[in-house]
């Protein structure tokens, strides 16, 4: 119970932040709901596989990995490229990678914080 009330306390907070956004959609606020459902999916996989099933962090990481990849780069892919290759600012990509790397590195750092 406490872990779904916290799970809906950070779906809160971001609604809360997405409203205050001037340029907010109703597809938006729908992605951004399905992206804090799928942390909370992806929180409570990672603590069954450290708790049930007996795994590290990186065994479950390596695990978790593929499919959050996937469930990130599908909706990138069908929403945002179409756009981005009509505007050609792919280069843009290129010239943002140490930025996207840092990102991740982030990404991967507070992913394993919360783990131990």
């Amino acid at each position: 119970c406490t872990t779904a009330s916290l799970a809906m306390l950070m779906v809160l907070g971001s609604t809360l932040a997405s409203l205050q956004q001037p340029n907010a959609t109703t597809l938006g606020l729908a992605v951004q709901m399905a992206s804090q459902l799928c942390e909370v999916l992806q929180c409570t996989a990672m603590q069954i596989f450290l708790q049930q099933l007996g795994f590290e962090a990186w065994d479950a990481g390596y695990y978790l990995a593929p499919a959050v990849a996937a469930c990130c780069l599908l909706p990138s892919l069908v929403f945002e490229w179409p756009h981005v290759i009509a505007s050609h600012k792919v280069g843009l990509l290129y010239e943002q990678v140490p930025l996207l790397l840092l990102s991740g590195t982030i990404g991967i750092v507070v992913n394993f914080s919360s783990t131990f």
